[in-house]
C-alpha cells in the first residue's frame, strides 16, 4: 500500500531541508543543488529533525546505552573504544561530509563532552551513529537480485535485508527514513535513519544500487587510516552511473575500511557483488564467478549474498559459519520454487522467509530478528517496496512492505 503524510511536517520558503512524518518513518528531503555551504544544511537537518521528533537526542542515547551493554558482553567493545574510533575514522572524511556532521553537531545539548546515558549527544556520539558499522561491526544482511530472462519483468528485481542491532524495544526504529538526496542532475534515494548522513543501502536516478554487507573473517580491528564506509557509498551514487565504476571506487586498493564486506551493486541489467577481501581479492562476483570449493550456486541470471565470501580463492566464512551457509542453502532451495520467470511477489516472499513461529531466531532465517529493514525494487517501474521495522521489541510475523514513490 502507499501511505501519505502525518501530522509532523517541517519546512520553509529557503529550505534546503524538508522533513515529513509518515507512519513509522520519516520523508527526508535535502537540496545540495546551490551554493549554501554544506555546514548549514547540516545544521538545518538538525534543527528540522528536532522540530519533527523534540527527543531525538535522548532516542540515540538511549539507543546508544543497549549497544554498548550488547558490544561489551559479545564483542569486548566499549563506549570508550567507540569514541577512539570515530576519533580515528573522522580525518579520512571528505570535508564537505565532515562539514555536514559539524553542522548537525553544532545543534547538539551535548557538545564536547562524551557521556553514555545523560539523554544528550556529543559530537563525537554523532559521528558513532554516522560510524556504525565501522565501529561496532556487527550484525548481518542478505540480498538477492534476478534478472534477463530470469525476471518476470525482464529487468533487475533485487531483495535486500538490514539486520541491525534494534534495541530491546525497538527504539532505533523511531528514527527510521527514506531520504531523497538531491544535487543538481544527481538523485539518490537512501534507505536508513534520521540523522545517518551517509548511505546503507540506496539507489541513484541513473539506475545504480548499492548495499553493504558485512563479511567478517575476524581478523584484528584496526580503525587507522580506515575510511568511513556509508560516505564512500553515498559518493558512488554521487559519481557513477554503472557497475564497474561503482566497483572500481570502493574496490579501489587505497580504500580500506574497518571491515570486510561485500557491496551488492545492480542496474537494470544485471547484479553483480564486489567481495572486499583486503589481502585476498577484491573483485566482482557474477552469477557464474568460479566460486571456493564446496560452494555452488548454479542458477543463471540470480546472485545472493550474505555475510560471507564466496569467489574462489577468499576467505571461507560460508561454509564454516552456520547462519551464512544456511542462509545461502534457503535462498538456493526458495529461488528455485518459485516459478519462473521470478516476479516481484516472489521476491519479497524470499526476503522475508523464516522458520513459522520461530521468532526469526533459526539460523537459516532469512527475515530474522533483527532486521531492521527489508527492501524489494524493480527496475522496470522504479517501484520500492520496504519493511521498516515498527518500534517494538516484538517480532512481526508478517512483515507489511508499503510503496515508496521515487518519483523517477
Amino acid at each position: 500500500m502507499t501511505i501519505g503524510c502525518s501530522s509532523g511536517s517541517s519546512s520553509g520558503s529557503d529550505s534546503r531541508v524538508t522533513i515529513t512524518e509518515m507512519d513509522n518513518y520519516f520523508d527526508v528531503r535535502v537540496d545540495y543543488s546551490d551554493s549554501v555551504s554544506r555546514y548549514d544544511i547540516g545544521r538545518e537537518y538538525a534543527e528540522k529533525s528536532f522540530e519533527v521528533i523534540p527527543d531525538y537526542e535522548s532516542i540515540v542515547d538511549s539507543y546508544f546505552v543497549e549497544l554498548v551493554a550488547y558490544l561489551e558482553d559479545v564483542h569486548w567493545v566499549t563506549y570508550a573504544d567507540l569514541i577512539s574510533r570515530v576519533q580515528l575514522l573522522a580525518p579520512q572524511l571528505d570535508s564537505s561530509y565532515l562539514d555536514e556532521i559539524d553542522g548537525f553537531a553544532s545543534q547538539l545539548s551535548g557538545g564536547d563532552v562524551d557521556v553514555l546515558g545523560d539523554g544528550k549527544l556529543s559530537t563525537h556520539e554523532f559521528m558513532i551513529l554516522n560510524f556504525m558499522p565501522d565501529v561496532s561491526t556487527g550484525g548481518a544482511c542478505s540480498a538477492i537480485s534476478v534478472f534477463g530472462d530470469m525476471s518476470s519483468t525482464g529487468s533487475t528485481i533485487v531483495g535486500r535485508n538490514l539486520d541491525w542491532f534494534i534495541g530491546s524495544t525497538g527504539n532505533i526504529a523511531k528514527l527510521n527514513a527514506i531520504s531523497f538526496l538531491t544535487n543538481g542532475s544527481n538523485e539518490i534515494i537512501s534507505v536508513g535513519y534520521l540523522g545517518m548522513l551517509g548511505v546503507v543501502t540506496g539507489i541513484n536516478n541513473d539506475g545504480i544500487y548499492i548495499a553493504n554487507l558485512y563479511s567478517p573473517t575476524f581478523t584484528p580491528y584496526s580503525a587507522v587510516g580506515k575510511q568511513p564506509i556509508l560516505f564512500d557509498i553515498r559518493t558512488a551514487l554521487e559519481i557513477t552511473s554503472y557497475i564497474a565504476g561503482a566497483a572500481e571506487f570502493i574496490g579501489d586498493p587505497s580504500r580500506v575500511y574497518t571491515y570486510n564486506d561485500l557491496m551488492f551493486i545492480t542496474d537494470a541489467n544485471k547484479a553483480k557483488v564486489l567481495e572486499n577481501n583486503f589481502g585476498y581479492n577484491r573483485e566482482l562476483r557474477t552469477y557464474d564467478s568460479v566460486l571456493n570449493p564446496g560452494v555452488t550456486w548454479g542458477v543463471d541470471n540470480a546472485i545472493a549474498a550474505v555475510n560471507a565470501f564466496a569467489l574462489y580463492g577468499n576467505y571461507d566464512n560460508l561454509t564454516t559459519v552456520d547462519s551464512n551457509w544456511m542462509r545461502w542453502d534457503n535462498f538456493k532451495t526458495e529461488l528455485a520454487s518459485k516459478s519462473q520467470p521470478v516476479s516481484v511477489e516472489s521476491i519479497e516472499e524470499i526476503m522475508t522467509y523464516h522458520e513459522p513461529g520461530g521468532g526469526g531466531n533459526y539460523d537459516g532465517d532469512i527475515y530474522n530478528a533483527d532486521t531492521a529493514q527489508s527492501m524489494i525494487y524493480s527496475f522496470s517501474d522504479n517501484s520500492m517496496q520496504v519493511f521498516l521495522h515498527p518500534a517494538t521489541g516484538s517480532f512481526t510475523e508478517n512483515p507489511e512492505f508499503i510503496t515508496i514513490e521515487t518519483g523517477w
